[in-house]
């Protein structure tokens, strides 16, 4: 039961980050339309802050997941790498910076 909270804890946290990516877009998108450098400074501060403080949560739990047992912590590394693998491909494909043929701006990717 401990290990299954832990990784639920770890699962939210890593929902959370992910959509700062969606944040930070919406902030790249405002200052464009706005060009209201003070205010996209100050947003993306506060989005790095709290980038950063969720990936310390993530890391604090996973130190609880290897003292439960290494392999929850391995497998709960995995999966967040992999989902947020995902997460950032589809969000560039939605936006139209992947093309179909894995190309990024001329580049190879993914």
């Amino acid at each position: 039961m401990r290990v299954a909270s832990l990784v639920e804890q770890a699962q939210a946290a890593h929902d959370r980050r992910s959509a700062l990516y969606q944040t930070y877009e919406d902030a790249i998108n405002k200052y464009k339309a706005t060009k209201d450098l003070t205010l996209f400074g100050s947003n993306r501060k506060k989005i790095d802050t709290d980038h950063k403080t969720l990936s310390q949560q993530i890391g604090t739990i996973q130190s609880k997941l290897k003292a439960e047992g290494a392999d929850a912590s391995d497998k709960v590394r995995c999966g967040l790498v992999l989902t947020g693998f995902l997460t950032v491909r589809e969000n560039w494909k939605k936006s139209g910076h992947l093309s179909g043929q894995g190309k990024v701006r001329g580049k190879y990717f993914l």
